[in-house]
Parts: structure tokens; C-alpha cells; sequence
């Protein structure tokens, strides 16, 4: 199943027999980030982490792509 599409070079796919395993880690998150909001300190470009999507104010799996001190660009 095809869970991330940006173009054509760029998109992540989950196997469905995951799909379970992936639901439980996701409730795991948005269960632990609800009060225990993650710092900046220390993060560096290219590391996983999690991050608020202003949209839905849902916590999910990202990557950091700039790191400018106070405040970083995920993906």
C-alpha cells in the first residue's frame, strides 16, 4: 500500500500484512506526545523523529531536512 506520494521518484509504500503493527505504533505516539512534547536540543538533519502536522494536530513519524536552531523542517 502506498502511504507517502510526492512525484514519482519520491513515495513510501507499507506492506499490508504491517498494516496492524503500524496502527499500534502510531497510537503509541500520538498516546505518549499528548503530554510530552519533544525538544529541539540536539537534533540533527537527516534524524528521525516525530512531529506535530498542524493540520489534523496529529503527532507522526518525520525526518529532519533543516535544522535552524529554535526551529527544524521535517518530512
Amino acid at each position: 500500500m502506498c502511504v507517502f506520494l510526492k512525484s514519482p521518484q519520491e513515495f513510501y509504500c507499507q506492506p499490508i500484512a504491517t498494516n496492524a503493527e503500524l496502527d499500534e505504533l502510531m497510537n503509541e505516539i500520538a498516546t505518549k506526545y499528548v503530554e510530552d512534547v519533544p525538544t529541539l536540543a540536539n537534533i540533527t538533519t537527516g534524524a528521525p523523529c516525530c512531529a506535530l502536522y498542524s493540520q489534523d494536530g496529529g503527532w507522526y513519524r518525520a525526518q529532519v531536512v533543516e535544522n535552524h536552531g529554535d526551529k527544524v523542517k521535517v518530512s
